[in-house]
């Protein structure tokens, strides 16, 4: 497995509502992930993540200052009163597995110190009002979190495809230590075992609307039908 550390040239650009974007390439704006397929089979696929920036808010609970990290337009952790992190969770198309590897093959991170993450907080129905909550034992653990940088959930059916949700976590967090692990880059393979079949269950042709939406929902949808063998209906 082969690694990489860069360092880094870090711009903490002021913007209203008390928050900064932390820049990793000298862009003095919030960007969004990239994330791109480099190979996509039946036995696995292999992807690059790049972050550009991220947002960070400040927050005071109890007289404790706390960091709130955002990604544009992506997801957090959700484990009540565990550090709040930025994810990516993009669909994948593939074939039925019963577990899965996953191999860094390349990959570049920085390491910042002096960050106290903002605990997740229970979801609220309207009209519902809650209390601060902090898992405090955990905040004590000294090791990284979440502690998997990538997860596969089992497939399940799409209409035309069977489809993964694909979890990233490029941003790691040590309760107890305060240092924030930012993966800037990665390069990722993902190995199914015992695959069985395809991702594709269909044999009809796929019609023109359901084709735009696999084409913005699917991450791999092109690798797993190239337009030249694609059969589009009208439907």
């Amino acid at each position: 497995m082969k690694k990489y550390f860069t360092v880094f040239i870090l711009l903490l650009i002021h913007i209203p509502l008390h928050s900064q974007i932390i820049s990793f390439n000298g862009s003095g704006s919030l960007v969004k992930p990239s994330i791109s397929v480099l190979s996509s089979d039946n036995n696995g696929i292999i992807v690059e993540i790049t972050l550009s920036s991220l947002e960070q808010f400040l927050k005071t609970e109890n007289g404790e200052t706390y960091q709130n990290l955002r990604l544009l337009d992506r997801f957090t952790t959700m484990d009540i009163g565990k550090p709040q992190l930025p994810c990516i969770r993009e669909f994948i198309g593939s074939p039925e597995f019963s577990n899965y590897k996953v191999t860094i093959l390349d990959s570049a991170s920085i390491i910042l110190n002096h960050y106290n993450i903002y605990p997740y907080q229970k979801e609220l129905n309207e009209g519902e009002t809650g209390t601060f909550y902090k898992d405090e034992s955990f905040y004590k653990i000294n090791k990284y979190y979440p502690e998997n940088i990538i997860e596969l959930d089992m497939n399940s059916l799409w209409r035309d495809l069977r489809v993964s949700r694909l979890s990233i976590f490029p941003i790691m967090s040590n309760p107890s230590s305060r240092e924030l692990k930012i993966y800037t880059r990665l390069v990722v393979r993902i190995d199914y075992e015992n695959p069985i079949g395809t991702a594709i269950v269909s044999t009809r042709p796929i019609s023109e609307e359901w084709d735009k939406i696999y084409q913005s929902a699917i991450l791999n949808y092109n690798q797993l039908f190239p337009t030249t063998i694609k059969s589009l209906s009208k439907v």
